[in-house]
C-alpha cells in the first residue's frame, strides 16, 4: 500500500512540475504584424487562382 502511495505521489510530483516549465524559445520573434517587401509568382500562378472556402469559390486572376 504504501509503495502505490509512493507511485501516486511521484506521478503527481511529475505531472505538476512538467506542467510548470516554460517552453518559450528565445529564438523565436514575436508574432505581429509583418510587412511584406516582395512576392514573387510562380508562371502557373500568373494564370490565376481559384480559392474555394465552404461553398463559396474566390477568383484570382
Amino acid at each position: 500500500m504504501k509503495k502505490k502511495r509512493v507511485i501516486v505521489f511521484f506521478v503527481i510530483f511529475a505531472f505538476i512540475g512538467i506542467s510548470l516549465i516554460n517552453c518559450k524559445d528565445d529564438n523565436v520573434p514575436d508574432d505581429g504584424d509583418v510587412r511584406v517587401e516582395t512576392v514573387k509568382l510562380d508562371e502557373d500562378l500568373k494564370k490565376g487562382l481559384t480559392v474555394e472556402v465552404g461553398s463559396e469559390t474566390i477568383n484570382f486572376a
